[in-house]
């Protein structure tokens, strides 16, 4: 089989990765504005970049970078990252699940909420499942449980009857670590979708 040689952005994605992990933030600041105009134009022409994977290293290199600054405890440039792509590009799903999944790993749950909530604001018909499963998650940890319903309703039109079933399980821990057992039942009794007995088989 031919040697597969990385395109020019792929390359560059491991050279913002050494830049960060070396402290050399400008440097690896420096590559990310320069791909994003070429970003910019491949979305708004619709057509292929001559580097096929230009769009997707682009936005792991800007994952890079937020990482970067939530390990920093520095959310608020974190945010300011994420809303500079947001005004001019199409933000990839992809990218939404990471930086939502590294605001919650490192506890930052009322922003990680905020991104949620934009992302199904703006495209809620794309989201996948496992962003519907970090939705409740997050509410859980913040004990908000009316947004926790909310995303497990608004779920329940774009996922299929199996996945209906695993976010109902979710949304069932979720009401009874903060309701209680009592609600948690209820919630599951009244429910269409036919589902086991006891949710802890699955849940387990």
């Amino acid at each position: 089989s031919s040697l597969e040689i990385p395109t020019t952005s792929a390359l560059e994605t491991m050279f913002v990765r050494i830049c960060l992990s070396h402290g050399l933030l400008q440097e690896a600041l420096t590559i990310i504005n320069t791909h994003l105009p070429l970003v910019i134009s491949a979305q708004k022409e619709a057509l292929p970049a001559n580097d096929p994977q230009l769009i997707n290293n682009f936005f792991d290199m800007n994952s890079l970078l937020i990482e970067h600054y939530i390990d920093l405890d520095d959310v608020q440039t974190c945010t300011e990252v994420f809303s500079t792509l947001e005004s001019s590009l199409r933000i990839p799903q992809r990218f939404y699940t990471k930086l939502i999944s590294a605001l919650f790993a490192r506890a930052h749950y009322e922003d990680a909420l905020e991104v949620f909530k934009f992302h199904l604001q703006e495209e809620s018909g794309q989201t996948s499942l496992s962003l519907f499963f970090s939705g409740i998650q997050i509410c859980r940890m913040l004990k908000d449980i009316e947004q926790a319903e909310k995303i497990f309703r608004t779920a329940m039109d774009f996922v299929s009857v199996q996945q209906q079933k695993y976010l109902a399980v979710l949304y069932w821990n979720a009401l009874r670590d903060v309701d209680g057992q009592d609600i948690a039942n209820e919630f599951w009794d009244s429910l269409t979708i036919s589902l086991p007995e006891k949710p802890e088989i699955i849940a387990a």
